[in-house]
């Protein structure tokens, strides 16, 4: 019963967000709602459900972060996860509203949670769940940045880069920043091989190019 009222919120979520210019095209074809029923349909069928419970949850958390309810949004992920805490992409995903208002200490703490988590097997993973650590771990990093605690922000990355648990996960924005992190302190060697890494994998034809440029020019520095 109550996935009839999963279908009615997703629809007022996703119509009531539409552009000005496509509001009239919608209702025409009888897809028009509000905000207003979006968090009544969201609402009942994330508080009383089961089946839906996620589905719904996610949305209406979506719906709060759209509403600027930041504090909201992340209440109610933080909820689902503590019933479903494999999911990793929803884990990634409940950082949007952290970000929003720069609550970095937040950010540090349930990313190291969730890769304490992972580390330790507790879970059975799907490949794909997996697959987040590598938008996890960055942000862990990008937290203690933004605190000005540079030293734990590479430790971490170069942790996920090492450990053998994440041997099989994509390093690619891990090398990346780690790049950026070792020229802010001058050190264009350690800069030099993390590109060089990025360009072992498997890059697009323009990305190889600009990322064999900037190689090239940061070695033209070492050089003078």
């Amino acid at each position: 019963m109550l996935r009839r009222y999963l279908g009615p919120g997703m629809m007022n979520l996703m119509t009531s967000a539409a552009p000005w210019w496509l509001q009239p095209i919608l209702w025409f074809f009888g897809l028009s709602g509000t905000e207003s029923k979006a968090y009544e349909y969201l609402s009942t069928a994330y508080e009383k459900g089961t089946l839906v419970r996620v589905e719904a949850g996610t949305y209406l958390a979506q719906l709060y972060e759209r509403r600027k309810e930041y504090g909201k949004s992340y209440e109610t992920y933080s909820a689902i996860l503590r019933q479903y805490p494999m999911r990793v992409a929803l884990r990634a995903e409940s950082l949007t509203p952290l970000w929003t208002e720069k609550r970095y200490g937040e950010i540090i703490e349930a990313t190291k949670v969730t890769i304490e988590m992972f580390q330790s097997g507790q879970f059975a993973l799907t490949k794909g769940d997996s697959a987040w650590m590598s938008s996890i771990v960055p942000s862990c990093a990008a937290a203690y940045s933004s605190k000005g605690d540079t030293s734990s922000a590479i430790e971490i990355l170069e942790d996920f880069i090492a450990g053998r648990e994440y041997r099989n996960i994509g390093k690619r924005r891990a090398h990346g920043n780690l790049c950026d992190l070792y020229l802010n302190r001058g050190d264009t060697t350690r800069a030099v091989w993390n590109l060089k890494e990025i360009l072992k994998g498997e890059l697009s034809e323009k990305d190889r190019e600009r990322i064999s440029g900037r190689v090239k020019e940061l070695e033209n520095l070492q050089t003078r």
